[in-house]
C-alpha cells in the first residue's frame, strides 16, 4: 500500500471516528440510547475492516476520484458500524454485558457453574428424581421424599439448608416431603487440624499458640459451615472457638447462584409466581450469607443477651470475645451444660423441673417474637442447653429472625382472635401481616379460618405445631403469601414444639401462647404505657391538625363560590400510563424510522446525484438509530 493509500485510509479513519462519536452522542441525547465506549470501539474497528476488504476488492484498481473514494469508504464503514451497533444493542443492550477484561474470570466461573450443574443433575439422576415430578401414589411419594432428602444431603451445605427451609413451607410440598425434609442432617468430615490452625491465623492475624493457652485439635462439633474447638484463654477461661471451613464461601456463592437461577425459572410458571419462588430464594440467600459472617452472629449474641437480661427468665446466651472475633472466627464462652440432644438430660430432671424449663423456654421464645422482635430462628434440640443450675442457654445464633412492630402487634392480635374463637378478628389480624392478593374473597377466607379454628384449637382439640401447617395451607389456597420473617417465627415455634413435648407431654402451645399475649396486652394498658402511646400518636397527628383549618377553609370557599369540581382520571394507575406511553413511543419511533429508511433507500438507489446519495446515507444512519431504539424498547419495556 503506497503513501497515497495510507493517507487516504487515515482520512477515512478520522472521519469514521468523528462520525461514530457524533452519531452516538446525538442518539444518546435525543433518544436516550446509551452506547458503551468499548462497544463503540468494536463497531468502529469492524466497520474499518469491512471497509478495507471493500476497498481492496473494488476501489484499488478503479478510476474513481479520490474525494469520491473517501465518501464511499466512509459510507461503507459507517453503514457496517451502525449495523453492528443496532444488532448488538438489540441482542444485548449496553450495560447488560460485563467489561471484556472480566471475561476470562467469568468464563472460569461459568465453567465451574456448569460442572456444578452437571454434578447436581448426576445426583438427582442417581436418586431417580428426574424428571422432577411428585408421584400421586402415597407409597411412591414417600419413597420420592426420602430420595429427595438423600439427594440434598449429598449435594452439600447449601442444598441441605435449602431443604430445611422448604420443610417449613407446607404450601410448596406434600406432607410426606415436609416430614422427610425435617430429618435433614449435615454429614461432613472434620477439617484437618493444620488447615483449621492456618484458617485461624489467616483470619485473626494471630497463631493459635499466641491467642490461647491451650487449643484442642479434636473438634467438639463439625458442621458444613464451621467446626467448634475447645480452647482456654491465657487468663484461664474456657472458650469455644468456632472456625469457618476454609473455602466454603465460594462453594456456597456458586450454589446460591444456581438456586437463584432455578427460582427464576420456576417464577415464570404460574405456581412459582404465586408462591414467590424468587423471594424465597433471595431470603434464603440473605440468611445463609448472614450465617457465613460470624461478626453478624456476634452482634446477634449481643442483641439477644440484652433482650434476655431485660426479661430475667433464667435464659442466657454465651458471651463472646470481641478481640478474637472476625467474619471467619468466633470465640465464645464455653458453657458447661447438656443440650436437649443429650439422651440422659431428661432422666436427670424431675417432672417439676421439666415443666418449669419448658415454660421458661416457651415464654422466652414468645418474648423474642412478640415483644423484642429478634428471635432465635433455629431452636432445635442441639442449639438449646441446660446448665447445672437449670439456666437455659441458646446456642448458635448465626441465623436470627426479625419482626417489625406492626408484625409483632399483628401476631398478638392473631393469638387474641384464637383465644376468642373469633373468625372475623382472626381474618383481620392475618390480613394485617400477610401479603394480600388481588381478588381476595374475604368472606370465604373467614369461613375457612372459622373451620380451621374449630378443627385445631376448638373444644376437645389439642393444638400442636401442625396447626401452623394447616394455617399456612388455608392462606395458600387464597393466594396469600406468608412473609419470610413471619414464616421464620412459625418455624421457630414449630421446631421448639418437639422439645417442649419431650419436657412436658401435656404442654399446650395455644393456651400458654394466648396467656402470654394477654399478659403483654395488660402491660400495654397501664396508665404509663397508655399515656406514652397517646403522646406518640399526638406527635404524629400534629402536622395534620395544623394543616386542617386551612384545608377546611379552602374547601368551604370553593363550595361557596361554586368552584368545586370532580375530576375522573382515566389512566390514574401509573402502570397503565407507563404502558400507554411505552406503546405510543414505540409506534411513533417505528413509523419515523421506517419512513426515513424508505427515503434513504430511494435517494441512494434511484438518485443520480452524488450529493443526494450522500444525503441518503446520512438519513439511513438516522433511520438505523431510530430502528435500533424501537427494537431496544420492544425487547426491554423499561428502556
Amino acid at each position: 500500500m503506497d503513501l497515497e493509500r495510507l493517507a487516504l485510509l487515515g482520512v477515512v479513519v478520522i472521519l469514521l471516528v468523528v462520525a461514530m462519536v457524533g452519531l452516538t452522542a446525538w442518539a444518546h441525547r435525543t433518544f436516550g440510547v446509551r452506547i458503551s465506549s468499548s462497544r463503540l470501539a468494536w463497531a468502529t474497528v469492524i466497520g474499518l475492516l469491512v471497509e478495507l476488504v471493500f476497498e481492496w476488492r473494488f476501489l484499488w484498481e478503479s478510476a474513481v476520484p479520490l474525494i469520491a473514494q473517501v465518501v464511499i469508504q466512509v459510507a461503507v464503514a459507517l453503514a457496517v458500524a451502525l449495523v453492528v451497533l443496532v444488532v448488538s444493542e438489540s441482542v444485548a443492550p449496553s450495560g447488560t454485558l460485563p467489561s471484556p477484561l472480566r471475561w476470562p474470570g467469568l468464563v472460569r466461573q461459568r465453567a465451574a457453574r456448569g460442572r456444578r450443574y452437571g454434578a447436581i443433575v448426576g445426583i438427582l439422576s442417581r436418586h431417580k428424581l428426574l424428571p422432577p415430578a411428585i408421584p400421586e401414589n402415597p407409597t411412591e411419594r414417600r419413597e420420592h421424599a426420602r430420595s429427595l432428602r438423600l439427594a440434598l444431603e449429598e449435594a452439600g451445605v447449601t442444598f441441605v439448608k435449602l431443604g430445611q427451609v422448604l420443610s417449613t413451607r407446607p404450601e410448596l410440598l406434600p406432607a410426606e416431603h415436609i416430614t422427610e425434609l425435617r430429618r435433614l442432617q449435615e454429614r461432613v468430615e472434620p477439617v484437618p487440624a493444620a488447615d483449621i490452625r492456618a484458617a485461624f491465623a489467616d483470619s485473626t492475624g494471630r497463631t493459635v499458640e499466641d491467642a490461647f493457652a491451650e487449643f484442642d485439635d479434636v473438634p467438639l462439633a463439625s458442621a458444613s459451615i464451621a467446626q467448634v474447638h475447645h480452647a482456654r484463654l491465657p487468663d484461664g477461661r474456657a472458650v469455644a472457638v468456632k472456625i469457618q471451613r476454609p473455602g466454603i464461601v465460594p462453594v456456597v456463592e456458586r450454589d446460591l447462584d444456581i438456586v437463584r437461577r432455578l427460582a427464576a425459572s420456576l417464577e415464570k410458571s404460574a405456581s412459582g409466581g404465586t408462591l414467590g419462588a424468587v423471594d424465597l430464594a433471595e431470603g434464603f440467600a440473605a440468611n445463609l450469607r448472614e450465617e457465613l459472617d460470624f461478626t453478624r452472629e456476634a452482634r446477634n449474641l449481643a442483641a439477644m443477651a440484652a433482650e434476655l437480661a431485660a426479661h430475667d427468665d433464667g435464659v442466657v446466651v454465651p458471651a463472646f470475645e470481641a478481640e478474637l472475633t472476625t467474619p471467619e472466627v468466633l470465640v465464645m464462652e464455653e458453657l458447661a451444660g447438656k443440650t436437649f440432644a443429650t439422651p440422659d438430660l431428661f432422666t436427670a430432671l424431675t417432672a417439676d423441673d421439666r415443666r418449669d424449663i419448658a415454660d421458661r423456654l416457651y415464654r422466652s421464645i414468645l418474648a423474642q417474637i412478640l415483644v423484642d422482635g429478634v428471635f432465635h430462628a433455629d431452636p432445635h434440640p442441639g442449639n438449646i442447653m441446660v446448665l447445672p443450675d437449670h439456666t437455659i442457654a441458646f446456642l448458635d445464633l448465626g441465623s436470627v429472625g426479625r419482626l417489625t412492630k406492626d408484625d409483632r402487634e399483628g401476631l398478638q392480635q392473631v393469638l387474641h382472635a384464637v383465644r376468642a374463637q373469633d373468625a372475623g378478628m382472626l381474618t383481620d389480624a392475618l390480613l394485617h401481616v400477610v401479603d394480600r392478593s388481588e381478588g381476595l374473597d374475604v368472606d370465604r377466607l373467614q369461613r375457612e379460618l372459622g373451620s380451621f379454628m374449630l378443627a385445631t384449637t376448638g373444644p376437645g382439640t389439642r393444638a400442636d405445631a401442625t396447626m401452623f401447617t394447616a394455617l399456612t395451607l388455608v392462606l395458600a389456597r387464597h393466594d396469600l403469601r406468608v412473609p419470610p420473617n413471619l414464616a421464620g417465627a412459625f418455624r421457630s415455634i414449630a421446631t421448639l414444639d418437639g422439645t417442649l413435648r419431650m419436657l412436658d407431654p401435656d404442654f399446650d402451645l395455644i393456651s400458654k401462647g394466648t396467656d402470654f399475649a394477654d399478659e403483654e396486652l395488660s402491660r400495654s394498658f397501664t396508665p404509663t404505657r397508655v399515656a406514652e402511646m397517646l403522646k406518640d400518636e399526638a406527635i404524629k397527628a400534629v402536622p395534620q391538625l395544623r394543616a386542617l383549618p386551612r384545608q377546611l377553609s379552602l374547601i368551604l370557599g370553593d363550595l361557596e363560590h361554586g368552584r368545586t369540581t370532580v375530576n375522573v382520571r382515566v389512566f390514574s394507575d401509573p402502570g397503565d400510563r407507563g404502558f400507554l406511553e411505552h406503546l405510543v413511543n414505540v409506534v411513533v419511533l417505528a413509523a419515523v424510522g421506517i419512513t426515513l429508511a424508505v427515503v434513504a433507500t430511494l435517494l441512494i438507489v434511484f438518485s443520480g446525484f452524488f450529493a443526494l446519495q450522500l444525503l441518503g446515507g446520512v438519513i439511513g444512519g438516522i433511520a438505523a438509530i431510530l430502528i435500533q431504539r424501537v427494537v431496544y424498547r420492544a425487547m426491554r419495556p423499561g428502556g
